[in-house]
């Protein structure tokens, strides 16, 4: 390896060749062949170095702006204090001396410009970067050890995907899925929860990715899969679905009904709505989508007119931080303001079923505040009653007539599932 400042001055000059040229991995090996470093061993850290920082330069710019405020610009300031907060809290992969040292040159740099480096207030568990609130808030919910095997196990992204076959386009579902079990034997397996689910380890087989461009197969979490199952929607029903974007719990619910019953879909913004329709109508699923804020269900939809109501709130996403990096930066307020939307959502929610109607509330969170205390206020404030949920994933200690799933434990996303009845 050259020293660590030398090896600084190429990521530079890497990623500023890649402000001018795509992808960012010829970026950095035109560099690296200028410089005649390309087969060197600096070769495969600078590369994967400047493709890493392309990948996650949005998140680094925005945790740039709350660290360094307006010196994240567009000149060699910017571009070297945003790598400083990438190698810090982005980068998942680096080993611990190669960050140590990086980090070392890189605060030289940045004093040599007159600043005074800042440390990201960052948790680093197994890897994985995330903002130290969300950390501390885990350990308090859940303790160290249980909070540190979730966010170890979520290190380095998801190990292995779902899908389910789609009985809505497929001609034979039975038959489809005994011979795409064949194909995965050895690299995957059979749901035991999710009827025709499958998933796969690795690399997708190129005969399943055209399953997938038909619509025949769905790649949908077996955790966000169980959610529709948890409803039990039923032929004849009116069921709507309040947060329904990109619509994988709705094509769930049309297939489960046999597009029997009558599916509403409510999606606050147009082009996810526009997004969802399209594929909505690609896996065979007749549903009517309402672009509209779900707090007006009420409204546009009458009250106490649904037979069941699917809930899945926007939320911090704690349970699938290998799938969304960006929750990983969020700022302690999100907690505040999320908390208050899903109130909201789901006391609307309540006066959209009719009585004995059923609510499936489900989060991607981790966070009690989100979920079990929530549903425990709101039942305070309305006549709805807690429902015991089969015995799927594991009981929540904090609410045991409902259900978790979690990462570590259950290789899907961490969800929590509570059903509310209408008294």
């Amino acid at each position: 390896m050259l020293p660590w400042r030398e090896t600084l001055r190429v990521i530079l000059e890497a990623l500023e060749e890649a402000r001018r040229v795509k992808p960012a991995s010829w970026a950095a090996r035109r560099v690296l062949i200028r410089r005649g470093l390309a087969g060197k061993p600096v070769d495969r850290f600078v590369t994967g170095v400047v493709t890493g920082f392309a990948r996650g330069s949005r998140i680094a710019e925005e945790v740039c702006r709350r660290t360094y405020g307006r010196l994240c610009g567009s000149g060699r300031l910017g571009l070297l204090l945003q790598l400083h907060v990438y190698v810090q809290a982005v980068d998942d992969r680096m080993r611990v001396e190669a960050r140590e040292r990086l980090l070392e040159a890189i605060e030289e740099e940045i004093r040599r410009h007159g600043v005074e480096p800042r440390r990201v207030n960052a948790s680093r568990v197994g890897g994985l970067p995330v903002a130290r609130w969300i950390y501390e808030e885990l350990v308090g919910a859940w303790g160290r050890l249980r909070a540190e095997s979730v966010l170890r196990h979520m290190a380095g992204g998801r190990r292995i995907h779902w899908f389910r076959v789609n009985p809505l386009r497929a001609r034979n579902p039975e038959a489809l899925y005994e011979k795409i079990l064949g194909m995965i034997e050895g690299r995957g397996g059979a749901s035991s929860l999710v009827p025709l689910g499958f998933y796969v380890e690795g690399p997708i087989p190129r005969g399943l990715a055209r399953l997938l461009d038909e619509g025949v197969v769905v790649a949908q979490d077996e955790s966000a899969a169980v959610a529709a199952l948890l409803l039990d929607p039923r032929p004849g029903e009116l069921i709507v679905d309040m947060c329904a974007a990109p619509g994988g719990k709705t094509s769930m619910l049309a297939a489960l009904t046999g597009n029997r019953a009558r599916m509403v879909s409510i999606e606050v913004s147009p082009s996810r709505a526009r997004s969802m329709e399209k594929r909505l109508r690609k896996l065979g699923a007749r549903v009517e989508i309402i672009v509209a804020d779900a707090r007006d269900a009420p409204r546009l939809l009458g009250e106490g007119v649904a037979d069941a109501v699917l809930l899945d709130p926007p939320c911090t996403s704690t349970g699938v931080l290998d799938k969304s990096p960006d929750a990983r930066w969020l700022e302690r307020g999100s907690l505040e303001r999320l908390t208050r939307l899903q109130r909201e959502l789901l006391h609307a929610a309540v006066r959209l079923v009719k009585p004995g109607g059923r609510i499936l509330y489900s989060t991607c969170s981790l966070l009690p505040a989100e979920n079990e205390l929530l549903v425990y206020d709101v039942m305070g404030e309305e006549r709805v009653y807690e429902e015991h949920l089969p015995s799927v994933y594991e009981a929540s200690p904090y609410m045991p007539s409902a259900r978790r799933s979690w990462p570590d434990r259950h290789r899907t996303g961490g969800m929590f599932y509570a059903m509310l009845v209408k008294g």
